[in-house]
């Protein structure tokens, strides 16, 4: 469902993440139908699963807050779960408030989702959601990003590049 584009800059050559145009078309062939037929084995397997879980709300909502971590820490956050749950921590608030306002955003998203689809004004409200902090206001929360990013050890360090999101032509387009 992807391709990806390729940049130049100061000569050295990279490839960006390029998503296709949605909605896409899925050609159900034969290996298609095989494959939804696992993830259907798979969703019922997970569903009987679940049901030996006492509280599943609760078990959901511990992994949302553990994803909402780990993309932090992708970011280079140093908040932990215990972090989120210790208010006498010593750690930096705005660790913290990081993690939270990714939950916020998460929980919006979904509570979107619910009655709406996926519209940019829902990407732009969420990111605003998500950059809700005094130190985040010159960050253009709420808009797209007009500079190209990367994931990765170092943004100054292009051969530490893990990821490149798309190119900003590209989220145009």
């Amino acid at each position: 469902l992807s391709d990806y584009s390729t940049n130049i800059i100061n000569g050295f050559k990279y490839k960006s993440f390029k998503p296709k145009p949605l909605p896409t078309k899925i050609k159900l062939d034969t290996e298609m139908t095989k494959l939804l037929i696992e993830a259907d084995k798979k969703l019922i397997t997970f569903d009987l699963k679940a049901q030996l879980i006492p509280n599943i709300e609760q078990f959901i909502c511990m992994q949302i807050r553990k994803g909402a971590l780990i993309s932090s820490q992708i970011e280079g956050k140093k908040a932990t779960l215990k972090d989120l749950f210790d208010l006498s921590n010593d750690l930096n608030p705005k660790e913290v408030l990081d993690v939270s306002n990714c939950l916020k955003a998460i929980e919006y998203s979904a509570e979107q989702l619910k009655s709406n689809r996926i519209t940019l004004n829902l990407l732009k409200d969420t990111h605003k959601i998500l950059l809700n902090s005094k130190r985040d206001q010159a960050k253009n929360s709420g808009n797209f990003r007009t500079k190209q990013n990367y994931i990765g050890n170092s943004a100054a360090d292009i051969l530490g590049i893990s990821f490149t999101p798309p190119n900003v032509k590209d989220m145009q387009d």
